[in-house]
């Protein structure tokens, strides 16, 4: 971790994307580092987004969940509880330390900022944001939804209710919507 600090502090601007990183780790840094300029980007995204990549991986979760629904939910499950105490602990951050992080959900800044995300992301943001509504079956969102149920309510994500809603390219299966532009 020094060498990434002294590396850091030689340049005027630093951005690290890092993926997985547990809230815990950015409250000791944030606490470590506070006389810093240290500021973070916490992005959230819909856990069926994610439980769809995890799916799509050839060695991984293909295997492992395609037709085990028990699986999937549990995994949906212990997934959804990591993001809320996350989820939780970034609040946290945010009420006693407010410079330092940003939390925004993926989905907002691939409605709304194509253009900013598309860079970022060199990819398709949007279509990222809501492949799984294409490539998850009504049947694995519902044992996802029921596995991230908790997590919905704290975070502001709704379960989907029906195919024809899975269907519908319009409903973003979010209880609030927030624009950013």
């Amino acid at each position: 971790m020094a060498m990434f600090i002294a590396r850091c502090k030689a340049k005027q601007l630093t951005a690290i994307k890092s993926i997985l990183v547990r809230m815990k780790s950015v409250e000791r840094a944030i606490e470590k580092y506070q006389q810093s300029d240290l500021r973070v980007l916490v992005l959230l995204r819909d856990p069926r987004g994610i439980m769809r990549s995890r799916m799509a991986i050839k060695d991984g979760y293909n295997k492992k969940y395609r037709n085990e629904d028990e699986a999937l939910r549990i995994h949906s499950e212990m997934l959804c509880k990591a993001m809320a105490e996350d989820a939780q602990i970034a609040k946290e951050i945010q009420k006693n330390h407010p410079n330092p992080i940003v939390v925004v959900h993926y989905e907002d800044i691939a409605n709304y900022t194509k253009t900013a995300a598309s860079y970022i992301y060199r990819r398709d943001s949007v279509a990222t944001a809501y492949n799984w509504k294409k490539s998850l079956s009504f049947k694995q969102v519902r044992l996802i939804d029921e596995g991230c149920k908790d997590y919905y309510k704290y975070i502001g994500y709704e379960p989907v209710g029906s195919q024809q809603e899975l269907s519908d390219p319009n409903n973003y299966h979010r209880t609030t919507l927030i624009t950013l532009i």
